[in-house]
């Protein structure tokens, strides 16, 4: 029997080891933290308890990451809805909720960070819905064969498609100078307390800030 070894237990090398194990291999999955998890982990510090990643209130709805995850290996995540997704308190005393309802989102953060602030909202929820809709795609990335390159580029050019066809992006070349832009573009204009609240997200998703994370990833 081969044995395989995997270096990391987050969700991408658990589900690798998960799906060579159905296979017959023997694997032996490696993990330098103390539990499992990677970026869905959590940590303790001072009493209080902190999620390491980006996977906190996502990717467990119908047809998500997680949701197809636990469909092809048989897995009930025991998910629920929750109303509020998280409050984030900010540096100046406020509280920000992110309700999971979008239009209680909207008001929320039309309240907090005010109208000025909508064209940053707009942009990013578009291009979201654009990203989400090429990474549930699942297309072979990177590229390793001539197979793997004909499948990216028959979904990529089927993305391309969509996003264009449902109005997902305001415009082509917006869309590619973002691929080459941070987050912080898009946020020159509006209040220091966005910028903050972004940034916060930021380091919890990309584990960097909006001057450095990249505007499609971070959007």
């Amino acid at each position: 029997m081969k044995k395989i070894v995997i270096v990391g237990a987050g969700f991408g090398g658990l589900s690798a080891a998960a799906e060579l194990s159905s296979l017959g291999f023997e694997v032996t999955v490696l993990e330098a933290h103390i539990y499992p998890g990677g970026s869905a982990g959590t940590f303790y510090h001072q009493g209080y308890k902190f999620d390491a990643g980006a996977t906190l209130a996502g990717g467990f709805a119908p047809g998500a990451v997680m949701d197809q995850l636990g469909r092809h290996f048989g897995i009930d995540w025991q998910a629920e809805m929750t109303s509020k997704a998280m409050l984030v308190h900010l540096s100046d005393g406020s509280i920000v909720t992110r309700w999971t309802d979008p239009e209680r989102w909207q008001s929320e953060r039309i309240a907090q960070f005010g109208e000025k602030a909508e064209p940053f909202w707009e942009w990013q929820e578009k291009t979201a819905d654009a990203m989400w809709n090429l990474a549930l795609r699942m297309p072979s990335w990177p590229p390793q064969s001539v197979a793997d390159v004909i499948d990216l580029s028959q979904k990529g050019f089927a993305w391309l498609m969509d996003i264009f066809r449902n109005d997902w992006i305001n415009s082509g070349p917006e869309f590619i100078k973002d691929a080459f832009s941070p987050v912080d573009v898009h946020l020159h204009g509006p209040l220091e307390k966005l910028r903050q609240f972004v940034d916060a997200q930021l380091l919890i998703s990309a584990q960097t800030t909006s001057g450095s994370a990249n505007a499609l990833y971070g959007a």
